[in-house]
C-alpha cells in the first residue's frame, strides 16, 4: 500500500486495504460502489461496514449467498481504518474503483513485486484475501470460527465433510502459477479440452492456436482469418458471429461502417502442474552395503505456499511426475519417466 501512495494511486491503495480488512475477493473488492456501504451512525454505530451481494440489487455471491456483513476496522490494531474510509469516501460518487480493473489491479502488484525485489509475485490479488485470514490467525487477532464467518468460508457440514470454495483455491492456484486461464489452446489441448488437461511441454508461440465462441457455440483457428473463405477460421479481435473476418476487412476498405466484434471467447483454465522443487537423495549406509538411505528435501516457501493457498483441490485436478535419474547414464534417465496420479 505504501507503494501505491507513493504512486499516487490511492485507488490502489485502498483497494488493497478494503480488500485486505475485509478478506473480499478481488471481483467483490473492484464492484463495490455506495450501494455496498453502510456509513457510521452516531455512538451506537461506529463503524463502516461492507454488504457484500445485497439482494435488493439481485446480486449472489460465488457461493450462492447474499447480504454479507462485514465491519471495518472494527478491532484496536485496524482502527485507523475508519480515517482513511471517512476521506475516501468524500471522493467517491457512486463507485469506489471506477478506473481500476482486474488486470489492472494484478499488473501492477506483479510489477510492485518485482520493484521490491520479491523473488515472485508474492502479493497478488486473489492472494491479499488469505494473507489477510493467515495473518489474523498468527497474531491471534481472531478466532478460528470468527475468520470462516469474517471470509465466508463454509464451515464443515453435520454429515462432518468440509464445504470449500473452488473459485478461491483455482483463483489461488492461479496466482501461484499452477494453472493458466487463456482465451487460446493448442491443438492437444483442445483434444484434451473435454476430459484431463496433459502438462503442455510447448510453447503456444510455434503452434497453431484454437479459440471456442460461446456466441456461435463452435470452435475456430485463428490462423489466416482475414484472408480465408472459411467459416471455421476467425480472430477474436475481428469476429463478428456468423460472419467472414475478411468481408469485415473488406467493408471496412469500401468505406463501410465495420462490423462490431461480438466474439464471446470461452476462459479454459489449464493445468500447468507445480514444481515445488522436490529432490530425492540415494545413498549407502555404508560400504557394500544392501540397504540404502533415502532423503527427501523440500523447499518449505514452495511447498506451503501451495498447501495454504490451494490446499482441498480435488485430487483428480492433480497430477505428480516422478523423474528418476540414474548416476551411471543421465541421458537414458531423461527417459524414464515414470508419471504418478494421486
Amino acid at each position: 500500500m505504501t507503494l501505491a501512495l507513493e504512486d499516487d494511486r490511492i485507488d490502489l491503495a485502498m483497494a488493497m486495504l478494503i480488500q485486505f480488512d475485509g478478506y473480499l475477493r478481488p471481483s467483490e473488492c473492484l464492484s463495490l460502489t455506495t450501494d455496498h456501504v453502510c456509513w457510521p451512525q452516531g455512538r451506537r454505530y461506529l463503524h463502516w461496514a461492507l454488504i457484500i451481494a445485497p439482494s435488493t440489487l439481485q446480486q449472489t455471491t460465488k457461493t450462492g449467498q447474499s447480504d454479507d456483513s462485514i465491519l471495518l476496522g472494527d478491532r484496536p490494531h485496524n482502527g485507523w481504518i475508519k480515517e482513511c474510509m471517512r476521506l475516501f469516501m468524500k471522493t467517491v460518487k457512486y463507485e469506489l474503483f471506477p478506473g481500476l480493473t482486474l488486470s489492472g489491479y494484478e499488473t501492477w502488484c506483479r510489477q510492485a513485486c518485482l520493484r521490491l525485489s520479491y523473488k515472485c509475485s508474492c502479493v497478488m490479488p486473489h492472494i491479499i484475501r488469505h494473507a489477510a485470514a493467515s495473518n489474523d490467525m498468527y497474531h491471534s487477532r481472531r478466532s478460528l470460527v470468527e475468520i470462516q464467518k469474517r471470509g465466508r468460508w463454509a464451515a464443515k457440514r453435520s454429515d462432518g465433510v468440509v464445504l470449500r470454495d473452488s473459485e478461491d483455491q483455482l483463483q489461488a492456484f492461479v496466482a501461484l502459477g499452477g494453472v493458466e486461464r487463456r482465451y487460446q489452446l493448442t491443438a492437444q489441448e483442445k483434444m484434451n479440452e473435454q476430459g484431463e488437461h496433459r502438462f503442455s511441454v510447448k510453447s503456444m508461440s510455434h503452434e497453431r492456436t484454437h479459440w471456442y465462441c460461446e456466441g456461435c457455440e463452435k470452435w475456430l483457428d485463428s490462423a489466416g482469418s482475414q484472408y480465408s473463405n472459411s467459416m471455421a477460421k476467425s480472430a477474436i479481435h475481428l469476429h463478428h458471429c456468423h460472419q467472414l473476418d475478411r468481408n469485415r476487412a473488406a467493408g471496412a476498405m469500401a468505406g463501410q461502417a465495420p462490423l462490431p466484434v461480438t466474439s464471446k471467447p470461452k476462459v479454459f483454465d489449464v493445468v500447468k502442474g507445480q514444481n515445488l522443487g522436490c529432490r530425492l537423495k540415494v545413498s549407502a549406509t555404508a560400504p557394500n552395503a544392501p540397504r540404502r538411505l533415502l532423503q527427501v528435501y523440500c523447499p518449505i516457501l514452495s511447498v506451503l505456499q501451495v498447501s495454504e493457498y490451494a490446499a482441498g483441490i480435488s485430487s483428480d485436478r492433480l497430477k505428480a511426475f516422478v523423474r528418476v535419474i540414474r548416476a551411471d547414464d543421465e541421458a537414458q534417465a531423461e527417459q524414464d519417466m515414470a508419471q504418478v496420479f494421486i
